[in-house]
């Protein structure tokens, strides 16, 4: 994690500058997030970088929203971003989230190292809200050896209600494994993969 206090350089966007002594980064899976700022920390976490074959420019550090920014908003408070995330791609190739509620956002954390990955899963229609962190328990799928799984959800339902296990919709399992496997988290292969 960045420490760091950063100052933002005022033009097209605010440039949030780190330190490239963390040494290189991985290559991006797809949908993975390359960048998470924390605008009101005025901080930044390079995660993974673009691949210079598929993409035209390298992943962004600016809390500029672009086509390749998603606002992670609390559904208590619609004014303010607290956090932004950049991926390679362009938001709008990323599929749409269904109703009533999907999984927006997947974290996996090393319980080991506490290094995280994060997977966009779908792109959450403006108007709904956003509901989590909420933590994968369900064995055997939650259960991988070293890894805590949380998502985050797109809700497009009316009201806050209480959610429970049941209401959950499914995780693709298959995505959060080949993004465990690709970012050197484990190399297990599990029962139901």
């Amino acid at each position: 994690a960045i420490t760091s206090s950063l100052t933002p350089n005022r033009g097209e966007g605010s440039r949030f500058s780190y330190s490239t002594a963390w040494g290189a980064l991985p290559e991006c899976a797809a949908q993975q997030v390359c960048s998470a700022l924390y605008v009101r920390l005025n901080r930044t976490q390079p995660l993974c970088q673009c691949s210079s074959g598929q993409f035209k420019e390298p992943c962004s550090t600016t809390d500029y929203v672009d086509e390749h920014s998603i606002k992670l908003i609390s559904s208590s408070d619609k004014k303010k971003a607290y956090n932004l995330v950049k991926v390679c791609e362009p938001i709008m190739s990323i599929r749409r989230c269904k109703s009533p509620q999907d999984w927006q956002l997947l974290a996996l954390q090393s319980t080991r190292t506490g290094k995280s990955h994060y997977l966009v899963v779908c792109r959450c229609p403006t108007g709904s809200s956003l509901l989590g962190p909420i933590k994968h328990s369900n064995p055997p799928y939650a259960n991988i050896p070293g890894i805590r799984v949380y998502g985050m959800l797109c809700s497009q339902r009316r009201g806050n209600r209480q959610l429970k296990d049941k209401d959950l919709p499914p995780v693709p399992w298959d995505r959060v494994l080949h993004l465990a496997r690709q970012s050197g988290l484990t190399n297990l292969t599990l029962p139901f993969s």
